[in-house]
């Protein structure tokens, strides 16, 4: 397994001046977590609902230490419940790009954040040229 970080990547933001710029926003932890300990997979899945993800579109199951999230054709992203950590496997990275599978870390972040079950705080945006 793969750790990654949970980043915003926005290809087709416009700053102030309409200049379209590649934006990149990364999510810290707080006390080395992303998410709360007593995180489970009913919470999880009921935490999706409540943020409007369909309950066809994505699988969530606990494997060993891990709570293992897909949503439908998107990547695998693994929960550490142990450490507050995001992981995937290094197929997934290398079948979806590094970036996409942050995004996916990243929307998992937000969606916590606004639950009440993330500490993470959201960093400043990055722009690239």
């Amino acid at each position: 397994m793969v750790k990654i970080i949970p980043v915003q990547t926005d290809r087709h933001h416009r700053d102030l001046s309409g200049a379209e710029r590649v934006m990149k926003r990364r999510w810290r932890p707080v006390i080395g977590r992303y998410f709360t300990k007593n995180l489970t997979v009913e919470k999880l899945k009921e935490t999706l609902i409540e943020a409007n993800v369909d309950p066809d579109n994505f699988l969530v199951m606990k494997h060993e230490n891990f709570i293992v999230y897909q949503y439908k054709d998107k990547p695998l992203i693994a929960l550490n419940i142990k450490d507050g950590q995001f992981y995937t496997t290094q197929q997934m990275i290398e079948s979806h790009g590094l970036d996409y599978v942050q995004q996916q870390a990243y929307i998992i972040t937000e969606i916590f954040k606004k639950q009440g079950l993330s500490p993470a705080v959201r960093g400043k945006a990055i722009f690239i040229r």
